[in-house]
């Protein structure tokens, strides 16, 4: 179990000195997501697991449907092929760009792809898939919950999870919104795929402060 989540005694001064409401210590409930989610990012993708299966056809199915337009080949989806680098994985075997977050980053990917309207989804795809301004969406994705995952570490996400009822909701959020922002910045600075790395190290410390992670959820 990680230890729970307490006011530093800067913090409290400094809520007493701004006359601010003190943050409330994590209770046994969220401490408990906290720890199975942090757990969860350590556990590799099994082949064995039905469940796991469904969420990455799930999220194969939701991104090809925006770039394939016969419905023959969008139901085409072989555990292993090249099909999968289509929606931004590395290589053939989707599985090996879980290696750093887990079965947490396949259930933000699903989140992502079932809650992010048509809409956006479509321009995040279409963005994701435009030459020279290309750049992998899964694996983007994946980093964004590695960042999540330092976050749930240290315990930063208190706040989020009381406003949001719950560690998985403010995060599944959070990621959304990361994508999102992800974009907006990659689209309007022109990226490629070399300012990848620099883009995703750069909102580390600029879109997880507390203050922008409040105006987010």
């Amino acid at each position: 179990m990680i230890n729970r989540v307490q006011p530093s005694p800067l913090n409290t001064l400094l809520n007493k000195c701004l006359c601010r409401p003190n943050p409330h210590p994590e209770d046994a409930v969220l401490n408990k997501e906290r720890t199975l989610l942090v757990a969860l990012s350590t556990v590799p993708y099994c082949n064995a697991s039905t469940t796991q299966w469904s969420l990455l056809q799930s999220f194969y199915s939701k991104v090809a449907a925006v770039i394939i337009d016969s419905d023959s080949r969008l139901s085409e989806c072989p555990r292993i092929g090249s099909h999968w680098q289509n929606v931004g994985f590395q290589g053939c075997d989707p599985a090996t760009d879980f290696r750093g977050t887990g079965i947490l980053g396949l259930v933000q990917l699903y989140s992502m792809a079932i809650n992010l309207s048509e809409n956006k989804l479509r321009e995040v795809v279409h963005l994701s898939r435009t030459e020279p301004n290309d750049f992998p969406l899964a694996v983007v994705g994946i980093n964004i919950t590695a960042l999540l995952v330092t976050r749930l570490r240290t315990g930063d996400l208190l706040e989020s999870a009381i406003i949001c009822h719950g560690y998985l909701k403010a995060i599944n959020k959070l990621h959304e919104a990361c994508i999102l922002a992800f974009c907006k910045q990659w689209k309007d600075e022109k990226c490629t795929i070399k300012d990848c790395q620099h883009l995703l190290n750069s909102m580390s410390t600029t879109f997880f402060n507390s203050r922008h992670i409040s105006d987010t959820i």
